[in-house]
């Protein structure tokens, strides 16, 4: 199967390629509530422990169906992760990252690394997804991730050489060790995308309550732009009626 033909409801849809003398365009599915970051960005905070469970849940359902066919993002992260004003989510970028050079800066790229992927370049496995989830995790909690602020030379060093992080102190014992199972070093005791579902973290939820939980995450957020449209609207409007003054 190729990954054009891959169809699942927690998965972005290519619907079309098309190119030109020198470029490939792709016309993919529209998301309207923006990915996680962007969510996060308009609330003004980060997830709770409720949203992070439902965001993951439905996000993971489209990841595992990739792996079961094959295929590893390669390079998951929150930005990839969308969501629609249905409550839907939907992992994103997983049809051509597995074909094309990811642009993003190194720098940005290798906090989202698992550490075997900084000493094995060349050795793709779909444990790599796993430790992104664990680190999405972490950023929908806290707001930022494990590393970020050392250079990309010690970056390199130290994610393969330092023990995995965890969750902060202020967290529930079930997220806790929710963290803990994903950010495992030695990708064969880490767990599958398959088996990350299966975690008592995510089974407190069933997916009908994760996306309503998500519908009222964006919902909260399409206020939240209106309220600021409209007072956009009305200060130019006041701007305008001092310059006709």
């Amino acid at each position: 199967m190729k990954i054009f033909e891959i169809k699942h409801e927690n998965l972005l849809e290519c619907c079309s390629t098309f190119q030109d003398d020198t470029k490939t365009f792709f016309k993919l599915e529209y998301c309207d509530g923006g990915s996680l970051i962007d969510v996060m960005e308009i609330l003004d905070r980060t997830l709770t422990e409720i949203e992070i469970c439902a965001a993951l849940k439905l996000a993971l359902k489209g990841l595992a169906c990739l792996n079961a066919n094959g295929f590893i993002h390669h390079s998951l992260k929150t930005g990839n992760i969308l969501v629609s004003s249905n409550g839907n989510v939907k992992v994103g970028d997983a049809h051509f990252l597995n074909y094309f050079d990811d642009n993003t800066p190194i720098d940005d790229r290798l906090c989202w690394y698992s550490p075997e992927k900084i000493t094995s370049y060349n050795c793709p496995s779909e444990k790599e997804d796993s430790w992104a989830v664990g680190l999405i995790a972490l950023y929908l909690y806290s707001g930022c991730l494990p590393w970020d602020d050392l250079p990309v030379s010690m970056k390199i060093l130290k994610i393969p050489l330092l023990p995995p992080p965890k969750a902060p102190d202020s967290a529930s014992q079930l997220f806790k060790d929710f963290v803990s199972r994903i950010l495992v070093k030695n990708p064969d005791e880490r767990p599958t995308i398959e088996e990350i579902l299966n975690d008592p973290f995510l089974l407190q939820l069933s997916d009908e309550s994760s996306q309503e939980i998500m519908r009222t995450l964006v919902s909260c957020c399409n206020q939240i732009d209106y309220y600021y449209y409209e007072e956009e609207e009305e200060a130019e409007m006041e701007e305008e009626e001092k310059e006709v003054e």
